[in-house]
This record gives C-alpha cells, sequence and structure tokens, in this order.
C-alpha cells in the first residue's frame, strides 16, 4: 500500500535513485514499442519486452548490483516504486484496451470465443491432469 510517510522518508539519494529508475522505465518501454510498431506489432508487445529486459529475469541476472540499486525489493523505495507499478499496470491495461479493434471482435466473433475458450480451458486442463497425477 503506497504510503505518504514511506515517500516523506526517502533520503535525497533514493528519491534521485526513484527518478532515474522511473526514466529507463519510460525510455525502454517507448523505444521498444516503437520497435514494435516498426516490426508491425502492437506497441504493447514491445513494453512488455521492455518490462522483461528491465526485471529480474534479464537486467536482474546480468547486472543484479544495478538492479538493486535502481529497483530495490525493500525500504521505502520498493513501496514507492511499487506504488507507480500498481497505477502502471492500470494504465497499461486501459491502453491496451484501447488499442482493440472491436470491429474485428465483432466479425470473428465465433471463432475468437472458442479460441479464448479454448486457450483458457485446454491449459487448465492440462495442468490439473498433471497436478492430479504427481503425489
Amino acid at each position: 500500500m503506497f504510503d505518504l510517510l514511506s515517500l516523506a522518508s526517502l533520503s535525497h539519494h533514493e528519491i534521485t535513485m526513484m527518478l532515474v529508475a522511473l526514466a529507463l522505465l519510460l525510455a525502454t518501454a517507448r523505444v521498444m514499442g516503437e520497435v514494435a510498431q516498426r516490426c508491425h506489432q502492437p506497441s504493447i508487445v514491445g513494453e512488455i519486452f521492455a518490462g522483461i529486459l528491465l526485471g529480474p529475469t534479464f537486467f536482474g541476472a546480468m547486472a543484479p548490483e544495478i538492479s538493486h540499486a535502481l529497483f530495490p525489493r525493500e525500504g521505502p523505495g520498493m513501496i514507492v516504486l511499487d506504488g507507480f507499478t500498481n497505477l502502471a499496470i492500470v494504465l497499461f491495461l486501459l491502453v491496451a484496451g484501447m488499442e482493440v479493434d472491436l470491429s474485428t471482435v465483432w466479425k470473428q466473433g465465433g471463432t475468437a470465443l472458442k479460441i479464448g475458450i479454448t486457450g483458457m480451458v485446454v491449459p487448465f486442463a492440462v495442468g490439473f491432469l498433471v497436478a492430479w497425477q504427481l503425489p
């Protein structure tokens, strides 16, 4: 939960690192979004890829000290970045929803519905069966 006392307790260095982290996140998302559009993909795909690149899977494994300095896992800096993260997810979903072309969905409604249901039921059933068989 976002706490104003946590924000007030940030040092000048922590505020600077938070702003550098936000700038890095925004710049990388923008660049990767543009790259995705040049590859005839929605910008959302590039922005997701930017999140993967800057996350613990890639950047955290390649440069753990820098990653921990920019994206702390504890303390008031983490709380503030967590608040920004929650806001960013809401805005991300809003933009993703705005990019959906509903006319295409209505034209291919039956097919889209079958694919959507199959895409949920089949992985769930396979996961359930695997879990059922394992001790």
